[in-house]
């Protein structure tokens, strides 16, 4: 799945990516994605998350097919800010650094680089799912086969505002107003202790400010778990819920001081029309989220309509249609 933004004025508009890349359409992402004078943002999930550590690495190295295809596309869309889901994630910030450089060698260079670690993966010593089992991937504060599987990567042409940045990774589910949490029996599932370090985001939530040539820019960005698995108290279903809540929440005052909303806000956040119906309005209250005008999908994308119309690059396909992702719709 690819969403490219372009902005010229204060309301960035969201465009999808027509086709994957190829000599065919080149001539179409010139026309569309490499105007002058456009602010360039994109949201990728790549697809290029790998089974153990260091593999994304050792396949950035030994130039694999679907990431030299994912350098094909990302060159052709030429972003000024790129945020990237499913990279995996290492302590010395290898692996980026790589992806980067090699990126910057086939054309597109985003010599600013920001992606803190993950919560998937990062073990607990805690039992969270109540399956009577010690470290398990649901045991982790995200799921995921290892620590910092999946993670969140902005790159961008114009320097980050460090400063500015705004870190709510570890904030704790329990804490947002109003929100639901699995139970059973009229008790927290599978216990209080588990939501004393249970963390709400799955993957990460923080906001970052991009200085670009004549304007500012405040990124937040998100990756919600799915609204599916997690047993009949619903505890994945529930989680995503308040995951999709999260900012919305904050702009109105709810869990901090009014926040400001952003100039753009990208996320994945993974819902179902039954999913949201289930858990009551707030998570689709908060669309559309009118800085960005991201509209809420409104049908499921079919495997068939996927393999169409956005057919695979390698290993890798833009829309990832076997889970319950749903194809965006721009407006």
């Amino acid at each position: 799945m690819a969403i490219l933004a372009t902005q010229t004025g204060a309301q960035p508009v969201l465009q999808q990516l027509p086709q994957p890349y190829s000599q065919a359409n080149s001539q179409l992402y010139s026309q569309l994605y490499s105007q002058p004078g456009r602010l360039r943002i994109a949201l990728w999930h790549t697809g290029l998350g790998r089974r153990g550590p260091g593999l994304f690495l050792q396949d950035i190295r030994r130039e694999a097919p679907d990431i030299l295809a994912a350098y094909d596309t990302l060159v052709a869309l030429a972003p000024d800010v790129l945020i990237l889901l499913d990279m995996d994630f290492d302590h010395d910030g290898m692996a980026l650094a790589a992806f980067a450089d090699a990126l910057a060698g086939a054309g597109l260079d985003l010599p600013y680089r920001f992606a803190p670690r993950p919560n998937t993966g990062m073990a607990t010593g805690v039992d969270m799912d109540g399956d009577g089992r010690l470290g398990t991937a649901d045991d982790a504060q995200g799921w995921a086969r290892f620590a910092g599987s999946g993670g969140i990567a902005l790159l961008s042409r114009w320097p980050l505002d460090i400063g500015t940045l705004r870190d709510n990774s570890t904030y704790l589910w329990r804490d947002l107003p109003g929100t639901q949490l699995p139970m059973q029996g009229g008790q927290p599932f599978p216990n209080a202790a588990v939501f004393d370090i249970q963390r709400l985001a799955s993957t990460g939530a923080w906001e970052i400010g991009v200085t670009a040539p004549g304007q500012r820019l405040t990124v937040m960005t998100w990756h919600a778990g799915p609204p599916a698995f997690g047993g009949a108290q619903a505890r994945n279903r529930l989680r995503n819920a308040a995951e999709n809540d999260f900012w919305p929440s904050g702009w109105t005052g709810r869990w901090a001081p009014r926040h400001k909303r952003p100039s753009c806000c990208w996320v994945t956040p993974i819902w179902t029309p039954r999913a949201a119906m289930a858990t009551g309005p707030s998570s689709r209250g908060c669309w559309p989220i009118r800085p960005c005008r991201i509209r809420p999908p409104p049908r499921p994308c079919r495997p068939r309509a996927c393999r169409r119309t956005q057919p695979p690059i390698g290993r890798m396909a833009l829309a990832r249609c076997a889970s319950n992702i749903f194809c965006p719709r721009p407006i």
